[in-house]
């Protein structure tokens, strides 16, 4: 068991209260078990794919920043990438709380990550989105296109065979 340090338990469970406690509750869980799952820190347009969020949070970094500030301050929000305040809070929310945050089971929620993954993909790729010509160009010479099409599918193209497999996993130790 991880042991934390004198009264940091009891202000992640204060925190935790908080949340539940709030008009928002159910939001704040969900970006939580979001950020629980996913392979490193994402921003804000990866977030918004995984968790439906208010349409007015993709543009307002004012709204992006508060909604991640309803989360209790296990998260912190820079240059819109989102990560936790530090590694003893995801500890915290994988022990204490899991079972208030993964209701269905890890393994639905390894499922629903792959198959929204698979559904963003699905809707925004194409061949050559980079307007590159001819196969073999390099990208050093692209000129990126702003937006980039890609900005909200970079997570979603590397990561969504691990959420297959880990669900795949989950699913074949019952």
């Amino acid at each position: 068991m991880i042991e934390f340090p004198p009264g940091l338990d009891a202000l992640y469970e204060q925190m935790m209260k908080q949340i539940t406690k709030s008009d928002e509750a159910d939001l704040c869980k969900s970006i939580l078990v979001i950020m629980l799952t996913v392979r490193r820190p994402i921003i804000s347009d990866e977030l918004a794919t995984l968790v439906d969020m208010p349409e007015e949070a993709f543009a307002d970094y004012e709204v992006l920043a508060e909604i991640i500030g309803l989360c209790g301050f296990f998260l912190t929000l820079r240059k819109r990438t989102i990560s936790f305040i530090h590694q003893s809070a995801k500890d915290f929310l994988l022990g204490e709380v899991a079972h208030e945050l993964f209701l269905s089971g890890i393994e639905d929620i390894y499922h629903t990550i792959f198959l929204q993954l698979l559904y963003l993909m699905s809707g925004i790729l194409y061949r050559d989105i980079y307007s590159l010509s001819s196969p073999g160009s390099s990208i050093n010479g692209a000129t990126l296109p702003d937006p980039d099409p890609l900005a909200a599918v970079r997570y979603a193209c590397a990561y969504w065979v691990d959420y297959l497999g880990d669900w795949q996993l989950s699913d074949n130790t019952k």
